[in-house]
């Protein structure tokens, strides 16, 4: 019997029972390939997975999308078609842009004239012809019959488009879809074609909504093939006439307005009120099939009333509305829906990833694999997903998961690094920016830069101070001064000239002050420092120049080549990316555009294309599948999550273009986002098994007020609580569980003895559990970052170099995580500052007048300083920069003079240091001599480590004899002066320091030197013991002076990983 068949149920895994049986008959031939249509890869998966679990294979089928599958049978039909159609709209929008010049001038193009005023960059007529082309070719779908009305020459009151659409295909040769598939149904109705060229079968699958046209082509089809559709129907009963509290409002609004018919006449029907407000898509195309198909087989099953799901999902079957006098009671310890209130998305992850543990411990025959979970945003949710899931504290409770549909721009980094590439022309080119560019993992893999390397390489530039502008006439370009000070051709010559010669910071050659801290083993890191940026400088200027779109692809295909690599993980990424490249040049022949484009463009084209691309992976591959809430995603599974359903964010609302001719006249089987949306929630709902959960962000992370989650998750909620009770409780109160800000609140770890409110809110994780005692004054001691001493260093440790030893002594466990087991951590030192100085902070004033004491007594000329100071790029531009060094230049003189009385008798030269002290030796030299003994300045306020410095150098002035020089030490600082007298034990003293220093490579030390002299100065003066403690608490924790924070000593990354100060 000729025409569709129509197998529609409640359930898709009856419905895959049937297409199985169906498939057990084979096909004439066993080369002829079974055709699937499908609207989703998750679908294509799913079917093929179940037909192989009903047949033992599935092999030799095919699963086109629906307009892939009318593209082949017109192929197969009407011949050989190119394999790209010119009104493709990623065709279409190129071919806009270039006949768009010549009908702007027309008297109906003006809408359009206006728009573009001022649009010099040509991005905001890029953008026009993409909603243009996307807007052609849902009419091409949609509206065929106007779109061939366009071509017979009537306008139809379309104003400016029907003269564009005959621009555009006016010396087109290839007839566009909606001819093409005209042709095709009157040569199926006519029965003039081969019908050995169609398939013998073709099976729809799970499809929620056609368009009516291809529908039109499936009825001509199938009076020469079978044609079977198999649709998931919600309910059982007639509801084609049933309409949501909305339609009804704007159906009684226009009859009030029109002919005044009674209400009561028109008929007006509700049924479910879950259905009629969700199911619109669902019910008109359900319209549009039964006026098509030949035969309607019905595969409903019963989901039963066990569970408060079960309940809603029978209700939807059976067209049934429950009222407040019919409320049906559900068991308190229902979980079958749960709702979930969370202050962000971190928070609603992390409550997923605990729910999903009591999930699996109440429930032994749950599955990773049969867990789904959706959010409107899969690109916003998957750093958090991975936070959460990828590294659990307890690898015991790790639960495999996979995130399907996220763009290639997000989720590789081949795409995301051309892109920041293609940014530069627009930036100032900021340290931070490039060097964020740099870090990129396929740039340092091409250029073999390690962690370590981007570290030095990180140190380097916060030292040279480059802040943004590759020289002076760059900086000149963009409109600021043109001086080449903290610029990149400035700090990379101060790397160079360091690596080439010494300059100390004392002397300069052309102006340049070389850079000392450069050793000859970091040649390959330089070099590969200086051939990134010789090669991202150039690339830059070049990608300011316009030029067509073929020009454009070899341009980018030269910067995949120069800048990035690609590992063997990412090969597919590569070759994506360089696909779409190729396109660039594919899109100029297609369109025939030659017109020269800016990067503006190209940079917009490829972040759209990067968007919507995705990697493909991820999709049912036995772990939790984590995916967007995309329409067709009518997939069963056990346990069905959305996450993210906050208000305004889904569903997602139509915002159609202002001369989009389709709103105006709307027919049926127009597609709306809006409805879209509200059936994939209906059918989240339906494709549960076990349980719906829903999170959202509900509360604010600012003041903690409610926020409301999507309409769609209220309006379940309210069909709830009008239809369904817990006995002795409200049932939103058991159902919608507020969660706390953070996951270390005591409530999660109250369990069944706390409050009632607190009982739904549990935790598996111990570190929050500690952190919870901790809350409530239960304070464990934290775990040492050593169980034990590590073993003695070698002997060659023994040997201990007097510099080294002052080092120890000013951080002990600084000392012993860097030097010994080779871990620094991020102090903050390497910082970086994409904005030139515009004066100096305090420890840049520190510097230059260091520099400058330093100069003044050694005698050197201090005239000179102000240039060393430029050109270490420390001091700010122009007349700021040498006011502020004279200012200090005048502090330093000043100092200079006080310390005059110091520097009464000669300086002698260093004296090399030699101590044999028992198990250690002792080397190094002593500086500072005088004929007044050592002397140590400071153009500083003096701190317990400099008193602790010069201590440790006094006792080795002690320890040896270097008559005539006296067995003294002065420390002379802004703020006094400190005089060590002679010390007959020094030998003693230094071999109990290196006992100390023995020990302290083995261990962590508690000592503290600034905290130790702030409790000692206390106690001097006569305080008592708590006051004393209290000063150097107070010292140690640090204050605040303003905007400006004054870190203390315990503010200390060493100190918090060794301590948990």
């Amino acid at each position: 019997m000729p025409g569709i068949r129509l197998f529609s149920g409640n359930r898709l895994e009856v419905l895959i029972d049937e297409l199985a049986e169906i498939f057990r008959k084979p096909l004439r031939s066993p080369l002829h390939k079974e055709i699937v249509v499908v609207q989703s890869k998750g679908m294509e998966r799913w079917v093929s997975m179940g037909l192989a679990r009903h047949l033992g294979i599935c092999a030799n089928t095919g699963f086109p999308f629906p307009n892939a599958l009318l593209d082949e049978m017109c192929s197969r039909v009407l011949g050989n078609l190119p394999p790209s159609s010119p009104f493709d709209p990623t065709i279409l929008v190129w071919k806009i842009l270039r006949v768009l010049p010549e009908c702007i001038q027309e008297p109906p193009f003006e809408p359009l004239r206006n728009y573009l005023q001022g649009d010099q960059l040509e991005l905001k007529r890029f953008q026009l012809a993409q909603r243009i082309a996307n807007l052609f070719d849902q009419y091409l779908v949609f509206r065929p019959d106007m779109v061939l009305a366009w071509d017979r020459g009537e306008d139809r009151g379309g104003g400016w488009q029907p003269l564009l659409w005959r621009a555009l295909t006016r010396d087109c040769q290839v007839p566009h879809r909606a001819r093409l598939h005209q042709t095709f149904v009157e040569r199926l109705q006519r029965g003039r074609l081969d019908i050995a060229s169609l398939p013998e079968r073709i099976a729809v699958f799970g499809i929620a909504s056609l368009p009516p046209f291809h529908l039109k082509v499936l009825s001509a089809l199938a009076d020469h093939i079978d044609v079977n559709l198999f649709l998931m129907n919600p309910c059982q009963e007639y509801w084609a006439d049933i309409r949501s509290k909305r339609e009804t409002g704007r159906i009684l609004a226009r009859v009030s307005s029109g002919s005044g018919a009674h209400p009561e006449a028109l008929h007006l029907e509700t049924g479910n009120s879950l259905l009629a407000g969700l199911g619109a898509l669902g019910r008109d195309f359900f319209q549009l099939v039964h006026e098509v198909v030949a035969e309607n087989r019905d595969l409903f099953v019963e989901p039963g009333e066990e569970t408060l799901l079960a309940c809603l999902q029978t209700d939807i079957l059976h067209l049934v509305e429950r009222t407040r006098a019919e409320r049906r009671p559900i068991s308190p310890d229902d979980r079958s829906l749960m709702v979930q209130s969370c202050h962000s998305p971190m928070r609603e992850v992390e409550v997923l990833y605990d729910q999903l543990l009591a999930l699996f411990e109440a429930d032994p025959e749950l599955a990773p694999r049969d867990i789904l979970v959706m959010t409107p945003d899969i690109n916003a949710y998957a750093p958090y997903i991975h936070a959460v899931f990828a590294a659990p504290e307890d690898p015991r409770l790790r639960i495999p998961y996979s995130i399907a549909d996220r763009s290639l721009r997000r989720e590789g980094h081949i795409g995301e690094a051309l892109l920041a590439i293609l940014g530069l022309p627009d930036s100032r080119l900021e340290v931070s920016h490039l060097l964020n560019v740099l870090e990129m993992s396929p740039i340092r893999r091409r250029l073999a830069l390690t962690d370590d390397d981007l570290q030095q390489i990180r140190g380097w530039l916060a030292a040279t101070r480059i802040r943004w502008g590759v020289d002076a006439d760059h900086r000149e370009r963009l409109g600021f001064g043109g001086f080449p000070q903290n610029t990149w051709k400035a700090g990379l010559q101060r790397l160079l000239l360091g690596y080439a010669m010494p300059g100390r910071g004392e002397r300069t050659f052309a102006g340049i002050l070389p850079y000392d801290d450069i050793e000859g083993s970091s040649a390959p890191v330089l070099g590969a420092l200086l051939e990134f940026c010789g090669s991202l400088f150039s690339t830059a200027a070049s990608l300011g120049r316009p030029r067509p779109l073929a020009q454009w692809a070899e341009e980018l295909d030269r910067i995949l080549n120069i800048f990035l690599d690609a590992s063997s993980d990412a090969e597919r990424e590569m070759q994506t990316v360089r696909q779409a490249i190729r396109d660039l040049a594919a899109k100029q022949e297609g369109s025939g555009f030659v017109d020269d484009v800016g990067i503006e463009v190209v940079r917009a084209h490829l972040t759209q294309k990067l968007e919507s691309d995705v990697l493909g992976t991820g999709f049912i591959s036995g772990g939790v599948t984590f995916c967007a809430m995309l329409p067709m995603r009518s997939i069963p599974c056990k346990v069905i999550a959305l996450i993210g359903m906050d208000d305004g964010a889904f569903p997602r609302q139509d915002r159609p273009a202002g001369f989009d001719l389709m709103t105006g006249e709307p027919r049926r089987g127009d597609r709306s986002r809006r409805n879209d949306d509200r059936y994939l929630f209906l059918e989240a709902l339906l494709s549960a098994r076990k349980t719906l959960y829903v999170s959202y962000v509900g509360q604010s992370l600012q003041d903690n007020s409610a926020m409301p989650p999507s309409v769609l998750v209220s309006e379940l909620l309210d069909v709830i609580e009008r239809g369904y009770e817990m006995p002795g409780k409200k049932i939103l109160d058991c159902l919608v569980t507020k969660h706390r800000l953070h996951p270390f609140s005591p409530h999660y770890f109250q369990g069944s003895s706390g409050p009632e409110t607190a009982a739904k809110l549990f935790s598996y994780s111990w570190e929050n559990l500690q952190a919870s005692r901790g809350l409530q004054g239960i304070r464990q001691p934290p775990r040492p970052f050593l169980d034990a001493p590590l073993p003695e260093p070698e002997d060659e440790w023994r040997t201990v170099d007097l510099d080294q030893l002052c080092r120890f002594f000013a951080h002990p466990v600084k000392f012993l995580l860097r030097q010994r087991l080779q871990i620094a951590l991020d102090e903050g030192e390497d910082a970086l500052d994409d904005r030139e100085a515009f004066d100096l902070d305090g420890l840049e004033r520190y510097r230059v007048r260091e520099h400058l004491l330093h100069r003044l007594l050694t005698n050197q000329n201090v005239d000179v300083a102000l240039e060393l100071e430029r050109a270490s790029g420390r001091l700010p531009h122009g007349q700021i920069g040498e006011c502020r060094f004279q200012s200090i230049s005048r502090e330093v003189n000043a100092f200079y003079l006080d310390i005059a009385r110091h520097l009464s008798r000669r300086t002698l030269e260093p004296v090399g240091l030699e101590l044999d002290l028992g198990r250690f030796r002792l080397l190094g030299h002593l500086d500072g001599l005088t004929e007044n003994g050592l002397v140590r300045f400071r153009a500083a306020r003096a701190n317990a480590r400099d008193r602790l410095h010069l201590w440790i150098r006094h006792l080795a002035l002690n320890a040896v004899d270097l008559s005539p020089v006296p067995r003294q030490s002065i420390l002379a600082g802004v703020d006094g002066s400190w005089q060590f007298e002679p010390v007959p034990q020094a030998r003693e003293h230094l071999n109990q320091l290196l006992e100390i220093y023995w020990d302290g490579l083995c261990r962590p030390l508690r000592l503290f030197p600034q905290l130790s002299y702030d409790y000692a100065c206390a106690r001097r003066e006569g305080k008592s013991a708590d006051y004393a403690v209290a000063v150097a608490r107070r010292n140690w924790q640090g204050s605040r002076a303003g905007d400006h924070q004054r870190r203390g000593e315990g503010d200390d990354p060493y100190l918090d990983l060794c301590f948990a100060v």
